[in-house]
């Protein structure tokens, strides 16, 4: 999202809790419980926004992989 010195949006993202599974030891597809942190900035260096989420439940082998996510700007 380009903004001009002073304009503010907001962004929202709708993730699947599928986007963050990972492949584990005994290569399975998985998702497991914890806490994800997020941050945001112009570059990897520069990251002044961050938050985080947990992510509930049971460790859950995932068989439908996710790789996009819906964002709309507001």
């Amino acid at each position: 999202v380009s903004l001009e010195p002073g304009q503010t949006r907001t962004v929202t993202f709708e993730v699947s809790v599928n986007q963050f599974a990972y492949y584990d030891i005994d290569m399975r597809y998985i998702v497991t419980p914890g806490t994800i942190e997020v941050m945001v900035g112009p570059s990897s260096a520069d990251l002044p926004l961050t938050g985080e989420f947990a992510i509930g439940g049971e460790e859950t082998v995932i068989t439908d992989k996710v790789f996009f996510s819906e964002s709309s700007v507001q």
